[in-house]
């Protein structure tokens, strides 16, 4: 995208996982640098879906997620980053 290359960072592939953003230049502390506009996950979602599996339970939109994900041969680790603070 021209607005994140602008901005110093490209979004694309991120082998494994699905898409990223990579910083293209060094980039300062608490700079912002996008806004994100997917899915907000609640602690309950991310215990679910990653780290308490089989132990909290998963609704439909939990296996939906977890079936798109396998559909499109990417990982489902819970290795992502998960808490951004609001601003």
């Amino acid at each position: 995208s021209i607005l994140a290359q602008r901005d110093g960072v490209r979004i694309g592939p991120s082998p494994g996982k699905g898409y990223g953003v990579f910083a293209l230049r060094q980039l300062k502390a608490e700079e912002t640098v996008g806004d994100y506009v997917g899915e907000h996950l609640t602690q309950r979602d991310v215990d679910a879906r990653y780290f308490q599996r089989g132990t909290v339970d998963m609704n439909a939109a939990d296996r939906e997620w977890l079936d798109s994900r396998a559909r499109r041969c990417v990982t489902s680790t819970g290795n992502y980053l998960f808490k951004i603070s609001a601003s």
